[in-house]
């Protein structure tokens, strides 16, 4: 098991991203890291344990900053006029889409209530 970049083991995100296993490790690590920064913004803070130790993060923290390094590197590779289809369609990737914010902060019926 490598050491963790923010909630991930860089070791498991092939898992979720294929293209990983053909990155640079220390690539992958930068991409994690900027990724766990851009979350761990929007995101409620993982509570601490009773001895300080930090807390176990959530399973959707984990793939929102697999989901949020995914988008980062795609957009580092698309040129603002790139197109598909010959049509002039592009596609923008935002910072932190709406998917990856409504995994960190999940919307519930009734506000804040439980």
């Amino acid at each position: 098991m490598a050491e963790l970049v923010g909630w991930v083991d860089p070791d498991t995100v092939e898992d979720q991203w294929p293209d990983a296993v053909l990155m640079e490790p220390a690539t992958l690590a930068t991409l994690l890291a900027v990724a766990h920064e851009t979350c761990a913004a929007y995101a409620p803070v993982v509570p601490s344990l009773e001895d300080g130790t930090p807390g176990v993060p959530p399973a959707r923290y984990v793939m929102a900053q697999i989901l949020q390094a995914r988008a980062v590197w795609a957009m580092q590779r698309q040129s603002p006029g790139e197109t598909f289809n010959g049509d002039g369609f592009s596609v923008a990737v935002y910072p932190l889409d709406a998917r990856i914010r409504a995994m960190l902060r999940p919307k519930r019926p009734f506000g804040g209530l439980r």
